[in-house]
Formats: C-alpha cells, sequence, structure tokens
C-alpha cells in the first residue's frame, strides 16, 4: 500500500514533541517558543482545529529579593498519554494531569517540580516511574 496525503495543516507545528493520538483526536503543542506555544486539538479524521489555548500558570518564585509572583505557560511541553489522561511536563518544570477532549481541556492538578529553563526532554514512564530530564539550571 502506497502512502497518501489525507489532509494538511499549518494548526499543529509540533517543535520538541510528538502529538497524542486520542479517540479520533490530535493533541500537541504548537509553535516554538514560550511566548507562542499554545495546546491544541485536530480531528484526526479532517484536520479540522477543534480548540486551541495557551493556559496561563500563576505561581510564586523565591528570589533573593523575595517571592515574586509569575504566570508561566506550559510553553514547548511534552504530552504523554497515560491510561486515557494526558500526562504533561512543562517546558519550565512543571507536571499536569489533564483530561483532554474535542471540546476543551480540563487541568485535574498541577504541580511545578521544580522552575528550569529549556526543560525539553520527553519525559519516560516505565514499570510506574517517571523520569524526567531538568535541562537548565535551577532557579528557585
Amino acid at each position: 500500500m502506497t502512502p497518501r496525503e489525507i489532509w494538511t495543516s499549518q494548526s499543529l507545528g509540533t517543535h520538541f514533541m510528538t502529538a497524542i493520538y486520542k479517540d479520533g483526536y490530535l493533541y500537541g503543542v504548537d509553535g516554538h517558543g514560550p511566548a507562542n506555544a499554545p495546546l491544541v486539538c485536530i480531528d484526526f479524521k479532517t484536520g479540522k482545529e477543534m480548540w486551541r489555548i495557551e493556559p496561563e500558570w500563576k505561581d510564586t518564585i523565591k528570589t533573593p529579593q523575595g517571592d515574586r509572583a509569575t504566570a508561566l505557560a506550559p510553553a514547548l511541553a511534552s504530552m504523554t498519554l497515560v491510561d486515557g489522561k494526558c500526562l504533561l511536563k512543562g517546558e519550565f518544570g512543571h507536571l499536569a494531569w489533564l483530561d483532554l477532549n474535542p471540546k476543551a481541556y480540563r487541568e485535574l492538578s498541577r504541580a511545578r517540580l521544580f522552575l528550569a529553563r529549556e526543560t525539553w526532554g520527553m519525559p519516560a514512564l516505565s514499570r510506574g516511574l517517571l523520569y524526567l530530564c531538568q535541562n537548565g539550571p535551577g532557579y528557585d
């Protein structure tokens, strides 16, 4: 069988991750930068974009000058499908459980494991253990 193109789309230009497939839809991160990397859902059969959102996660960072409020996005995140839910590792060290569907996404829980830029490596899940790589130096 010869492969053939079914549809093309500019809606999901993955950079550091591979889109995940769930129940007839593709989910992934579109874009190349922390300020422009929304989560996107695309209908796998048609290529139609179902939704696009760039979450903003409010957080407090400890600095030598005191606590500083900030808002970080998942940015160039990695998504892994685990037992029907999505485990998302954000570029700056956040880990979130998401419930994905074609109407929206729902954040089930989130934690900041560390604060470091350029944490792009895909996580690995093996025998119930999650392995993460912190690429840059920590800030917190």
